[in-house]
């Protein structure tokens, strides 16, 4: 309870001096509130976009992925019998500085 009076007395500190700085914090408070449901109705197409049409804005309906070696001619032949082939190489590398 001691939280509440708390409160409640900062707040009627805040409304001496009248109502104007009571609008600014609605205000700041409806455009943060609008923000966020902004922020999720976006996060909620996009996901709902792709996950319409993920394989046709992707490229593909399956991924294989080798780690630090090429695929074998036996390979790239039984994967090309599934259907279009597209390879993509992934370097990781590090800078250093001579000397």
């Amino acid at each position: 309870m001691r939280n509440g009076a708390l409160a409640l007395r900062l707040a009627r500190r805040e409304l001496r001096g009248g109502l104007a700085g009571f609008r600014v914090l609605i205000a700041c408070l409806a455009l943060g509130v609008a923000a966020i449901a902004g922020v999720g109705a976006m996060n909620a197409a996009v996901t709902a976009g792709l996950a319409a049409d993920g394989a046709r804005l992707l490229g593909g309906d399956l991924s294989v992925r080798l780690t630090q070696r090429p695929p074998t001619p036996e390979q790239t032949a039984h994967m090309a019998g599934l259907g279009r082939l597209a390879e993509a190489v992934e370097v990781r590398s590090m800078v250093r500085r001579g000397g």
